[in-house]
């Protein structure tokens, strides 16, 4: 029986160890899932920072080309912004020279009517003149012809003519 024991014993033992062992297998094969977990973790990580990357890298050429289309789309409007000013500055210059011919126009159409006036009043003045000239020489005429007519009454009666 002291063999049997020593057997079982023995056997106990190496059950023991072989229990140990596989518990140290058991710690081990936990760690290495644990670090696997971790990598497989680190992995997503790894690969949801490159998803991320590469939709920020995304993000930024939508930026670029929307960068880029707001950049023409000032060019544009500062070349129509320019086009607009060189036309208002034209229409400005025209319309200035147009009011400067129609300034002209009035001015000599004044300086017209006025002279229109200036030669009618000096008309009308002349016309006056010959008028009072023509009335004072009437006047004389017919003063003459009242001496006259009373030397002709005053010879009618006188005997010499009877």
């Amino acid at each position: 029986m002291d063999k049997l024991r020593e057997e079982h014993r023995a056997s106990q033992k190496s059950h023991d160890s072989r229990r140990h062992a596989l518990d140290l297998q058991m710690i081990e094969i936990d760690e290495l899932k644990k670090a696997l977990a971790d990598q497989a973790g680190a992995l997503q990580a790894t690969e949801a920072a490159h998803i991320r990357a590469a939709a920020a890298q995304a993000r930024e050429r939508e930026q670029d080309v929307l960068v880029a289309s707001l950049e023409a789309d000032l060019a544009r409007v500062r070349r129509s912004a320019e086009s607009l000013g060189r036309d208002l500055r034209s229409e400005r210059k025209r319309r200035e020279e147009e009011n400067a011919r129609r300034d002209a126009e009035r001015k000599a159409e004044r300086n017209r009517s006025r002279k229109q006036v200036e030669d009618t009043r000096k008309e009308s003045e002349t016309a006056l003149r010959e008028r009072k000239q023509a009335v004072t020489e009437l006047r004389l005429l017919h003063g003459q012809l009242d001496l006259l007519e009373g030397e002709k009454r005053a010879w009618a009666g006188h005997k010499c003519a009877m």
